[in-house]
């Protein structure tokens, strides 16, 4: 069986796989090697300790430390939701001075309507305040 290994010391089944890891780790694409693996139980395990090490209760420590921080790092990572822009507020009703300079500004079609309207209102007030 073949793995491959990076310079950085991960280990990847795939060429590909060890191409992408060597652009991760900022190494050139030829990074890797490729090594010989025997396929039988106890070749595999004497070729482990020969090369890996064997397995302490240190190297697992490190090994879940360093799952923590890969985990925090990915979490620093994560792209924020789109700002969404503020709801616009109600509109304000108009004061006094906001009529009084339209009916400055106003032409004379525009003063002749709102005339009309203000009679109207006027009207519709009066009747209301009759008994």
């Amino acid at each position: 069986m073949r793995l491959y290994r990076t310079r950085a010391g991960s280990w990847h089944g795939t060429q590909a796989e060890a191409r992408n890891a060597c652009i991760d780790e900022a190494q050139p694409r030829t990074g890797w090697s490729e090594i010989n693996v025997p396929t039988d139980k106890p070749g595999l395990l004497d070729w482990l300790n020969e090369h890996v090490g064997p397995a302490t209760v240190e190297a697992f420590r490190a090994e879940r430390e360093l799952d923590q921080i890969r985990e925090r790092e990915a979490a620093d990572r994560r792209t924020l939701p789109p700002v969404q822009p503020a709801p616009t507020p109600a509109p304000c009703r108009p004061s006094l001075t906001d009529v009084e300079a339209f009916i400055q500004s106003a032409d004379a079609y525009q003063i002749r309507s709102l005339f009309e309207n203000v009679v109207l209102r006027g009207r519709e007030l009066i009747g209301e305040a009759r008994p």
